[in-house]
């Protein structure tokens, strides 16, 4: 949909600012929130950058393995079912890789500096 601005990465930036701003004025259990809904709002932003490339790049990739055209969910559950039956058996290693970029995509989005600095 197109909006005028601000736009999504401005709103989240400017409700991070807002924050960050009243932080020194919260007691602690409201602190703590406020940094919880500061650490979410960093997903979120995330997300919304590079979420959808991971994505993009996690489907085709399944694609391939898998010779099966198929909504990224349903990629997944696909190679979940072919490593529970054994049919990965003899790929193993192919399997192993596209489970770890599964993991590597998602800490990416939600905690980029738990990464060992080859992943990020």
């Amino acid at each position: 949909m197109l909006q005028d601005r601000p736009d999504v990465p401005e709103i989240l930036k400017s409700v991070r600012e807002f924050i960050t701003g009243v932080l020194d004025k919260l007691d602690d259990q409201e602190r703590y929130h406020a940094l919880c809904a500061n650490y979410l709002l960093n997903i979120v932003e995330r997300e919304f950058a590079i979420g959808g490339a991971i994505d993009d790049a996690a489907a085709a990739k399944l694609r391939a393995f898998l010779g099966v055209d198929a909504p990224l969910p349903e990629l997944s559950k696909r190679l979940c079912a072919a490593i529970r039956s054994g049919e990965c058996d003899q790929r193993w290693d192919e399997a192993v890789a596209l489970v770890m970029d599964q993991v590597v995509g998602k800490v990416k989005v939600t905690k980029p500096d738990h990464l060992d600095p080859m992943h990020r």
